[in-house]
């Protein structure tokens, strides 16, 4: 058995303890996708990054200063607000209804 079949095995053990419930194809692509991190996980803890220094894409000197830059107006940034309300957009509330018997 070579190491996929091996890690494809594993993860199918892992999901029977897990007691989730996949259909066969899902979890044969469930253990290919997961097969396919874990691989890339070893790839990239093989890599010594201790050595040099960091990409250039990450040097600091690069990146811009943060400057004060005028905002949109209000009465634009409300413009397509269903409804607002000093200033702010209205939404409507989004916490679950009170259940029956709960003291208001």
């Amino acid at each position: 058995m070579d190491a996929e079949e091996e890690r494809i095995k594993t993860i199918r053990r892992m999901i029977r303890e897990a007691y989730l419930a996949l259909p066969g194809e899902e979890e044969e692509q469930l253990a290919r996708e997961v097969t396919g991190l874990l691989e890339n996980v070893e790839i990239l803890a093989a890599l010594d990054v201790e050595e040099g220094p960091p990409p250039p894409a990450l040097e600091p000197s690069e990146l811009r200063a943060d400057e004060v830059q005028p905002s949109l107006p209000v009465d634009d940034a409300l413009a397509n607000a269903p409804e607002s309300h000093d200033d702010f957009v209205a939404v409507p509330k989004v916490l679950a209804p009170e259940e029956k018997g709960d003291s208001e």
